[in-house]
């Protein structure tokens, strides 16, 4: 079932540790025709040997979050 959780913020280091505990993230992005839904975007994964977390496969040593802003 495709369905979002609650919104938070969390820290990196937050999302690792989740990640390493078998909880599933996906990145989202607001509907550019209805604002008010929101689709669905890439699976988040940690590049294996390391903390980097990735939304592709590439193994740039490197986060790589897609097209989601930074703050």
């Amino acid at each position: 079932m495709d369905k979002l959780g609650k919104a938070n913020v969390a820290t990196r280091e937050d999302i690792v540790a989740s990640l390493r505990s078998g909880t599933t993230h996906i990145t989202s992005y607001r509907n550019d025709n209805n604002p008010s839904t929101w689709r669905k975007g890439e699976n988040v994964s940690i590049m294996p040997n390391s903390d980097f977390i990735r939304t592709d496969n590439n193994e740039t040593k490197a986060d790589n979050l897609g097209n989601l802003p930074e703050f």
